[in-house]
């Protein structure tokens, strides 16, 4: 995992960044925690990150439709709450070995994606998601879209 052109969260112009990876919906993956880089990367807006996650899944839930990989990167402060910089989704489909696709690691290609930052947005759905007071999946949600767009 790398990153490149962060956008600068700390005073000095730069970040300290590290990466969250989990597997969604998490209602399909209930028993697989939420994993994140061994190391955060001081001051840089290009940081590279020499690590794996490996994630164990049955061959049924690789083959769940609408699963993804929710990749979140985040610039750690000492003093602070850590900010959010942005996320990025890959569909599992997309991952080598998965799916029969068993290619050697010199000939994978690099699979790059945007991070996006949410907007504060008013829509008729997140107002639905609110007033669902007793879905627990709903509020956790829309508590963390808000929490994402505040910063």
């Amino acid at each position: 995992i790398s990153c490149k052109n962060l956008r600068p969260c700390d005073s000095n112009g730069l970040s300290d960044p590290y990466v969250e990876v989990q597997l969604c919906p998490r209602f399909l993956y209930p028993h697989i925690e939420k994993q994140q880089t061994s190391v955060i990367k001081k001051k840089t807006l290009n940081p590279q990150f020499n690590e794996k996650f490996e994630f164990r899944l049955t061959e049924k839930e690789c083959n769940l439709s609408g699963e993804i990989v929710h990749f979140i990167v985040m610039d750690h402060d000492l003093m602070w709450s850590n900010d959010f910089e942005g996320e990025a989704f890959l569909e599992i489909w997309k991952i080598t070995g998965i799916n029969n696709d068993n290619r050697a690691i010199d000939e994978l290609k690099q699979i790059e994606l945007a991070l996006t930052h949410p907007k504060v947005v008013r829509s008729c759905i997140i107002k639905i998601l609110e007033q669902r007071i007793t879905d627990k999946i709903a509020i956790d949600f829309v508590r963390r879209r808000r929490e994402k767009e505040n910063q």
